[in-house]
């Protein structure tokens, strides 16, 4: 549906964007319908993959906000009606082609495990991401009830930005579920940050959210024994920041440690 509103299209506005190849697909059949209206801040970025109609060199938000106030003197807008019948053709192609995925038989789908985050979460989560396929169904898949509650490094790529980036989360917002979701290269590129959150204690304490973990991994693990497997292939890795979490013992003396 995103793709055919692309290409369907007769203005896209653009705030910030790189224009890169992943997101622009073959040059020349990219929003081939649109007049494109390009707002950065950098005027390098004007021009650079794809070229605008309307360039505006600027910072984002003052840009926005002067649009704004120029459309509110034309009020009422001649073309309400027309983004009302547009509308309703983006919801008619979500229906045609929603976002689906055969369930695994023998295995977890990373998909599946997103929305069981989801359904347990209902949506009130934060997340970060790494970089990767992953990174699209979080951003997909995640029913997201609240705004700025998605935390990721967006074309940019940053793999290993999401652990460190859900440590800075529960510190801003300690009594909230930050889950980063992420693949095993990246969590390997940031994971000596979990020396980082245990000596600062960054973490959720008690109450519901410990149940939400708690009954998240009963999800994961049910769905393992149904299934007769340990095989999480293709899975990658979910961190929950969480002090608190369940005791392990010194492999060297044996003692129990929290």
């Amino acid at each position: 549906a995103a793709n055919k509103a692309v290409s369907n299209a007769d203005l896209l506005i653009a705030v910030g964007v790189r224009f890169d190849d992943r997101v622009t697909g073959r040059l020349s059949s990219f929003a081939p319908k649109a007049t494109i209206v390009h707002i950065d801040i950098d005027p390098t970025s004007i021009h650079k993959n794809v070229n605008v109609r309307i360039p505006v060199v600027g910072d984002c938000r003052n840009s926005l906000v002067a649009i704004r106030e120029h459309l509110a003197a034309r009020e009422p807008l001649p073309w309400k009606e027309r983004i009302a019948a547009w509308q309703g053709q983006l919801d008619e192609w979500k229906q045609e082609q929603p976002i689906t995925w055969t369930p695994g038989e023998t295995t977890i789908k990373p998909q599946e495990v997103i929305k069981a985050v989801d359904k347990i979460t209902e949506g009130k989560a934060i997340l970060t991401t790494e970089v990767g396929q992953h990174q699209m169904w979080a951003a997909q898949l995640y029913n997201f009830t609240e705004p700025r509650t998605l935390l990721t490094s967006g074309g940019l790529g940053t793999m290993g930005y999401g652990f460190p980036a859900a440590i800075g989360a529960q510190f801003a917002y300690p009594n909230k579920l930050v889950i980063d979701v992420s693949g095993d290269g990246s969590f390997q590129m940031n994971l000596q940050e979990l020396i980082t959150a245990v000596s600062t204690k960054t973490g959720l304490t008690k109450g519901e959210t410990e149940k939400t973990v708690n009954a998240l991994l009963k999800i994961v693990s049910d769905e393992l024994v149904a299934s007769g497997q340990i095989s999480l292939n293709g899975l990658g890795t979910f961190v929950v920041v969480h002090r608190g979490a369940h005791p392990g013992r010194n492999p060297r003396t044996g003692e129990q440690i929290s």
